[in-house]
């Protein structure tokens, strides 16, 4: 009986560990792309910014797509540690 208890124990761990590869996949392929937006429109915002008079209204939009990609990305991060955390209660 000890062995089989053992292997479900494994069974589960592996596929807890399948799980959160999974997801830890996922987070990475959203943080990444949002990442390069981010820096593409600081870089826009800096350029716009040089030029104040003829751009406020783009500029208006890009600072608010910003503050919504670095939104986002707090979200994003937030779920990684939730995801940690569940790692950890399901090993206990």
């Amino acid at each position: 009986m000890h062995k089989i208890d053992r292997t479900c124990n494994l069974c589960k761990l592996n596929q807890l560990e399948s799980r959160d590869k999974v997801i830890s996949e996922l987070i990475h392929d959203l943080i990444q792309p949002i990442t390069i937006i981010h820096t593409y429109i600081i870089g826009c915002i800096y350029r716009l910014s040089e030029n104040k008079e003829e751009n406020v209204e783009l500029l208006d939009i890009l600072n608010t797509v910003k503050e919504h990609s670095v939104k986002l990305g707090h979200k994003i991060h937030e779920l990684k540690h939730l995801l940690a955390l569940t790692l950890t209660d399901s090993l206990l």
